[in-house]
This record gives structure tokens, C-alpha cells and sequence, in this order.
């Protein structure tokens, strides 16, 4: 976040050759997730810890296997066809 923010407050002061949207929706999507993210947290405060260890750590693992179907290119529910030349 910190180069967005660099790159955005060089775009303010007036930087050749720098654009708005590329930092302005990283900083946009940040904010978002630190605010979605607050809200399971905000709920389960009240909850016993080993159910937030748990919610936290379920949360975690399925993005994990996501992230390594997607890495190894399997389709993980874009419904997208594949690139000419690629396989799944």
C-alpha cells in the first residue's frame, strides 16, 4: 500500500506520466477490505476465541487452496475458457 500511496501523491503533485486509477482503486479496495474484514471480527468478539482461531483459520485455508488451483490453472468458478494455447 505504501508505493500506491507514493505513486498517488506523486500524481496529486502535478508527476508526468502518472495515471489516478491504478493507486486510487488499490487505495479504494484496502479501505474495503479493512472494513469488510472488521465486521466477522467486530461479531465474533464476543464469541470465545477458539471459535475466531477457528472462522479465521477455515477462512484462510480455503483462499490458500484457491490461490494454489488457481496457480497450477484450474478453473476455480471464473467460468472462463482457458488462453488459446494454455490447458487446464
Amino acid at each position: 500500500m505504501t508505493g500506491n500511496l507514493l505513486f498517488l501523491g506523486f500524481f496529486l503533485a502535478g508527476g508526468e506520466g502518472l495515471e489516478l486509477l491504478g493507486p486510487a482503486t488499490a487505495l479504494a479496495a484496502s479501505v474495503t477490505g479493512v472494513v469488510v474484514g472488521s465486521r466477522p471480527g467486530a461479531a465474533l468478539a464476543v464469541e470465545r476465541h477458539r471459535r475466531w482461531l477457528l472462522t479465521s483459520a477455515s477462512v484462510a485455508a480455503a483462499l490458500l487452496v484457491d490461490a494454489a488451483l488457481t496457480a497450477i490453472g484450474l478453473d476455480t468458478g471464473t467460468g472462463r475458457e482457458p488462453a488459446p494455447g494454455t490447458t487446464w
